[in-house]
């Protein structure tokens, strides 16, 4: 294992504990611990990363931690009427992200945590497809607005490391290949709390 691999996996891991030994150390008898425990959904949209928006889950478990995973799909096909083809392609994917709140400030908290992703993608026409599964671990960055005591918008960005197989194939070969290294993205999303 390289020295970046152990250090992908090992950031956010460490991460994880430092945010959870946090809550351990809340009061859980104020009023305010109970009053900020809730959940809702997430919309997001990403301004970087995957081509297409996610919907998920925000369970904030205190005022300083909580968890967000989320889940996206799509799926297109298309007909080439100039040569007699088509060509169709889906992905799937979903995230785990951690919030570790470090400040909050007249509704604007900010946050970090580690984040883990899977996603798998395939594409076919013209005699090849095409299948890749993508492995990531990093780490985010980001500002939440309360709006109303209901609904709050983000805005993040974070770094992180990826890995990805790919495979092709086409009627008489079959080739396949991986890939690894840093990667960056960003995203605004929606929160609605019930």
């Amino acid at each position: 294992m390289t020295k970046r691999r152990f250090i992908a996996c090992v950031l956010p891991c460490a991460l994880l504990l430092a945010a959870v030994h946090a809550q351990a150390q809340e009061p859980q008898d104020s009023k305010r611990a109970t009053e900020d425990r809730r959940i809702g959904l997430t919309l997001a949209y990403p301004a970087s990363g995957l081509s297409s928006g996610s919907i998920g889950v925000i369970w904030q478990t205190s005022n300083r931690l909580a968890f967000r995973p989320e889940f996206f799909v799509s799926a297109r096909f298309a007909a080439d009427s100039a040569n007699g083809g088509a060509s169709d392609s889906w992905s799937f994917g979903a995230t785990l992200t951690v919030l570790c709140y470090v400040g909050r400030k007249e509704g604007v908290s900010a946050y970090v945590g580690p984040r883990v992703s899977y996603s798998r993608a395939s594409s076919g026409g013209g005699g090849t497809d095409t299948t890749n599964a993508s492995y990531g671990a990093g780490v985010n960055a980001g500002l939440q607005y309360a709006l109303t005591k209901r609904i709050s918008v983000y805005g993040e960005a974070g770094l992180g490391y990826l890995f990805a197989r790919y495979t092709y194939t086409g009627t008489s070969f079959e080739q396949k290949d991986a890939s690894h290294g840093i990667s960056s993205r960003s995203s605004l999303g929606l929160n609605l709390f019930f």
